[in-house]
């Protein structure tokens, strides 16, 4: 849940170590069609019908194995818990930085299915074996980068950012020649 470039990385990663389908959810389509080219199997856009409904219909009311968090999102971080199946897991990757407020029915499934809740830090031995599988071709990071601007154009796309006005992953700057 959530395809910024946390989210992009967690599909990735999840097709590496085997997960024979990856569901990708975000409320935004562009991150959506990101999400489509680093490798999820099926997107999720959960604004007109919530990701629980989409998400049980897609797997027969059964949840999925693993959920991961990576929105950072207060609403999100609750929403999560009601995604995996019994006895399913639940990684934290993104950080909310407001309190969670967890409503009954999200609290209910961690006791009901017997969830286990992760969190993982960064960084550690992630960058050398990133750089590996990157190197390999099983990380892709085109999907991230939506801009490549010479630095000299940096404040113009900083306050674009700022405003939101349109669409940003990640943004190259490349130094002009001299």
């Amino acid at each position: 849940m959530g395809c910024g470039s946390i989210g992009l990385l967690a599909v990735q990663w999840a097709k590496i170590f085997g997960a024979r389908k990856v569901y990708a959810i975000d409320i935004d389509y562009k991150k959506l069609n990101n999400a489509k080219e680093a490798g999820a199997d099926t997107v999720i856009h959960s604004v007109e019908k919530t990701a629980y409904e989409q998400l049980m219909e897609l797997t027969d009311g059964k949840g999925v194995d693993l959920v991961i968090e990576a929105a950072g999102s207060p609403v999100t971080s609750a929403q999560v818990f009601a995604l995996a199946k019994k006895g399913g897991q639940v990684l934290f990757l993104g950080i909310p930085y407001s309190d969670v407020n967890i409503e009954r029915f999200y609290f209910e499934k961690i006791v009901r299915n017997e969830l286990t809740v992760l969190g993982s830090s960064f960084p550690g031995k992630e960058w050398s074996t990133t750089i590996h599988y990157m190197d390999k071709g099983q990380i892709k990071v085109k999907p991230f980068i939506t801009h490549r601007v010479s630095l000299a154009d940096g404040p113009e796309i900083f306050e674009k950012m700022i405003i939101k006005n349109g669409f940003f992953g990640k943004v190259l700057f490349y130094p002009e020649k001299s």
